[in-house]
C-alpha cells in the first residue's frame, strides 16, 4: 500500500464515521425528546460505550471494523446537538476546508510534533478546566478566549494526526494493520468533531 492510498483508507473511514453519525444524530433528535437525548446520563453512558469500542478495535481484529461502526453509531448521539444546528452547513464547510489544508501541511511538515503531542495534552486540560470555570460562574466573557483555544488546539491536532499516519506508514513499511487505520481514523474523527463543534459554536453565536 502507498502512502497516498493509506491517507485515502484513513479519510475513508473517517467520512463514513461523519456520514453515519450524522444520520443516527439527525434521526434520533427527531425522534427521541432533546430532555432525554442530551440528559447527562445518555450522554455519559455513550461515552462509555464510545471508549470500549475503541477497546475493542485494539484487541479483537476480528470484530474491529464492526467496532468501528458501533463508535460512530454512538458517536451520532454524543455530537447531536450539531447536526441539528442551523449553521450546520456552512460549519461542515469551513471545517472540511481547514481539515483538507491542515492534513496536507501534516503530511509535508518536517518538524517532528511528537513533543509538542505532550503540550497539546496541558492545553487540553486547560480548555477543559476554563469550560467548567465559565459554566460554573457563569462568565461568558471566557466564551471567546475558550473558542479561540479550541480552534488552535484542534486544527494543531488535525496537523499533529496527519503527520501520525505517515509514522505509521514508515513504522510498517507500507503494510499498516487494519486496526491501526482505524485507530487512526478515529484520532482524526475525534478531532475533526470537535473543530467542527467549536465552529458551529461560533457561527451560530
Amino acid at each position: 500500500m502507498s502512502l497516498q492510498n493509506l491517507y485515502k483508507k484513513v479519510y475513508f473511514y473517517m467520512g463514513l464515521a461523519i456520514l453515519i453519525s450524522s444520520i443516527v444524530g439527525i434521526t434520533l433528535v427527531n425522534i427521541l425528546p432533546r430532555s432525554i437525548i442530551f440528559s447527562p446520563i445518555f450522554l455519559f453512558g455513550s461515552l462509555i460505550l464510545s471508549i470500549i469500542s475503541i477497546f475493542i478495535i485494539f484487541k479483537n481484529n476480528r470484530l474491529n471494523q464492526v467496532s468501528y461502526l458501533i463508535f460512530a453509531l454512538i458517536n451520532g448521539l454524543l455530537y447531536a446537538n450539531i447536526f441539528v444546528s442551523k449553521v450546520f452547513i456552512p460549519a461542515f464547510i469551513v471545517s472540511s476546508i481547514a481539515l483538507i489544508l491542515l492534513t496536507i501541511v501534516g503530511s509535508i511538515i518536517k518538524i517532528d510534533l511528537s513533543k509538542w503531542g505532550k503540550i497539546g495534552i496541558y492545553l487540553l486540560i486547560g480548555l477543559i478546566l476554563l469550560s467548567f470555570v465559565k459554566v460554573i460562574f457563569h462568565l461568558t466573557i471566557l466564551s471567546m478566549l475558550i473558542s479561540m483555544l479550541s480552534l488552535f488546539i484542534f486544527g494543531f491536532y488535525i496537523i499533529y494526526d496527519s503527520q501520525n499516519v505517515k509514522k505509521a506508514y514508515n513504522q510498517f513499511h507500507g503494510n499498516v494493520p487494519e486496526s491501526i487505520v482505524l485507530i487512526l481514523s478515529i484520532n482524526i474523527y475525534i478531532t475533526f468533531m470537535n473543530l467542527f463543534s467549536t465552529i458551529t459554536d461560533l457561527l451560530d453565536n
